[in-house]
């Protein structure tokens, strides 16, 4: 059995773990990533290993999280630097810009791949839930930017977000040439329906 390790060896041998999954991630993807791969990178034994993680998927987890806050930090940043109340320009691009980031990301290679799927099925429903929530746009955080908008507007807006959202899994049926432009017309239809509702 290994021995206990230190808080700082703890948190080294976490950050070796992260950026080998991360590099595993984006190499072989979720089905391929194996245990002893991510023991090899780190230089330590599966027993090590597991008195950090009982699974690779809850590393994988762990990795996808660390994107998912960093995305959100990048939000609020842009939105702290906004002036309020926010103009349509403004909050179209603040989205165009927050779609291509996320498309450049690990995690959205794993949705086009269906990795994220097969991640999710294999954690245990709790954390599953917990990452549904968290993987969501910060609408609230969005909303803010505009002011006078009613509570029931907020699931409607979060929804047509996700629908657009999920269109860029299918940039290549929707014509590669055109899709940036196309997407930014999408966003800027729903920030000025937004912000025309919120007049209401």
């Amino acid at each position: 059995m290994p021995r206990a390790l230190t808080e700082t060896e703890r948190s080294a041998i976490r950050k070796k773990l992260l950026d080998g999954a991360e590099q595993c991630m984006k190499q072989f993807g979720v089905r391929k990533t194996t245990v002893d791969e991510l023991v090899r990178r780190a230089n330590i034994s599966k027993g090590t290993f597991y008195l950090l993680y009982d699974s690779k998927e809850r590393l994988l987890l762990e990795v996808i999280m660390k994107h998912h806050n960093d995305v959100h930090n990048q939000l609020n940043r842009q939105i702290s630097g906004l002036s309020r109340p926010a103009t349509v320009d403004q909050v179209t691009r603040l989205l165009f810009d927050l779609f291509q980031q996320v498309e450049g990301s690990v995690l959205f290679g794993m949705m086009n791949d269906g990795d994220m799927e097969l991640l999710l099925r294999k954690l245990p429903p709790d954390l599953a839930r917990e990452h549904a929530q968290a993987d969501s746009f910060s609408v609230e955080q969005l909303l803010a930017l505009v002011p006078g908008v009613a509570e029931e507007e907020k699931a409607a807006f979060g929804a047509a977000l996700r629908a657009i959202f999920f269109s860029m899994l299918h940039r290549k049926d929707i014509g590669e040439q055109w899709f940036s432009e196309g997407l930014e017309l999408a966003l800027r239809g729903i920030v000025l329906q937004l912000f025309e509702r919120s007049k209401a």
